[in-house]
């Protein structure tokens, strides 16, 4: 059972190019590490912000003005793709 693909968009800050929810539970983030280079994360707010999920991502554009959105629809994929994998959709 795939899970709920229910993000809620987050404000970026400190080098964050993309942070969103996930279900109300799993709080993802992708962090600039260099240029066209970042890490998405994701961490478990049911289990005090368990740091559960990094892989490294390409930032199309090297995302001066925000992501693009196709980056935006990977990583919202590998989001859930892991979620569903490791922890069961809802």
């Amino acid at each position: 059972m795939k899970a709920k693909a229910n993000f809620i968009p987050k404000i970026e800050l400190n080098g964050s190019v993309w942070a969103t929810v996930l279900d109300k539970r799993f709080c993802c983030e992708v962090v600039r590490k260099e240029p066209y280079l970042g890490q998405l994360l994701i961490f478990d707010s049911e289990n005090d912000m368990q740091h559960i999920f990094t892989e490294e991502v390409f930032l199309a554009f090297d995302a001066p003005f925000g992501p693009d959105w196709t980056d935006v629809g990977s990583w919202k994929n590998k989001v859930v793709d892991y979620v569903d994998s490791h922890i069961g959709g809802n």
